[in-house]
């Protein structure tokens, strides 16, 4: 049976502990080193030989391991890589195949980890169709539509209607309209009780540096 050999970039230790016990258990994936973030697995790839790099989408800060893995793809293409992630927001999965992930795994997934790892090192991508189901107060996550997607991600980020409004290159009105919307789909009483919903779903991953107080 060949062996393949794995960086795993994690920074919590639950979850790190779990990855690592799987990957030993599995008698087929040998742990040759272990790194908090992105950035530093590519500086770990250029001095060890590594055959799959398994990477969580966030750490615990919010900070998105897409754009260093972007560029470890870039520097060392026959390198395998597995994006996971324990939330449902559903901008993580497109992210991953933009930044040449080969394959994503969502916790929630029936398909277990070790499986998606087998298939991507038998050169297959393994991607699933969509995000985990969630709902935020009595709406599921499915009934939004990207553009109310992307409103309430900015919503949780604590920008006003009139900033996203700018950032989205909509009309006020229009931001108005959607968040009006969304707390009527969702039967909540305020923006802030919507923010809250939705990054406490794991639906919304806020990146570092990105909250503020919700207006």
């Amino acid at each position: 049976m060949k062996t393949y050999r794995v960086l795993l970039v994690e920074d919590r230790m639950i979850h790190k502990s779990y990855f690592e016990c799987l990957l030993q258990a599995s008698g087929r994936y040998l742990l040759v080193g272990t790194e908090t973030n992105m950035k530093d697995a590519v500086q770990f790839c250029g001095h060890t030989l590594v055959d799959l790099i398994l990477t969580d989408a966030a750490d615990k800060e919010g900070q998105t391991c897409f754009a260093a893995l972007a560029e470890c793809k870039r520097k060392y293409s026959h390198i395998r890589s597995v994006v996971v992630s324990d939330s449902a927001d559903p901008s993580f999965l497109e992210r991953a195949e933009e930044s040449g992930a080969d394959s994503f795994w969502y916790a929630a997934d029936r398909q277990s980890l070790l499986s998606v790892l087998d298939r991507t090192m038998e050169g297959k991508s393994v991607f699933p169709a969509h995000a985990p189901v969630v709902k935020i107060g009595q709406a599921e996550s499915r009934s939004f539509s990207e553009k109310e997607i992307r409103i309430l991600r900015e919503v949780a980020k604590g920008d006003s209607n009139k900033e996203i409004a700018e950032t989205l290159q909509m009309s006020y009105y229009t931001v108005r309209d959607y968040v009006k919307g969304l707390l009527e789909k969702t039967n909540l009483q305020s923006r802030t009780e919507l923010a809250v919903k939705a990054v406490g779903s794991g639906l919304i991953v806020l990146e570092n540096n990105t909250s503020k107080s919700v207006r």
